[in-house]
């Protein structure tokens, strides 16, 4: 009866387990005034990413899931979008980006946003 109930609850303890968090859907991607030529839709599937600029640019990429963030790494770019992991589902997501050619010795911000979930 023991055995039992151990491997009941056993079984229950990781089925609630909780669930790691992926990016998927489309999203519409605001920035900050000055940088409204970047706005656009978001498109992501897990591992990837496609954003269409307004002037039709496509740019596609790849996502690193870090322990804390997100990172949206372009690819043929050293442009990268930060999103915070705990903003992941749901319908606005703040974020910032870093370019890559002009770091240093910590992240430069180039600048900030949103991305809205579409329906």
């Amino acid at each position: 009866m023991k055995f039992l109930s151990i491997l009941i609850l056993s079984i229950l303890v990781s089925l609630s387990a909780p669930q790691e968090a992926v990016l998927q859907g489309r999203y519409k991607m605001i920035f900050e005034k000055e940088f409204s030529s970047q706005n656009g839709t978001i498109s992501f599937d897990k591992t990837t990413y496609r954003r269409v600029r307004v002037n039709s640019e496509s740019i596609s990429g790849k996502i690193d899931y870090q322990k804390f963030r997100v990172v949206l790494k372009d690819d043929n770019h050293t442009f990268q979008i930060i999103l915070s992991k705990r903003t992941i589902g749901k319908d606005t997501i703040p974020f910032s980006t870093i370019d890559l050619s002009k770091k240093v010795e910590a992240d430069i911000l180039i600048n900030e946003g949103m991305l809205i979930k579409l329906n």
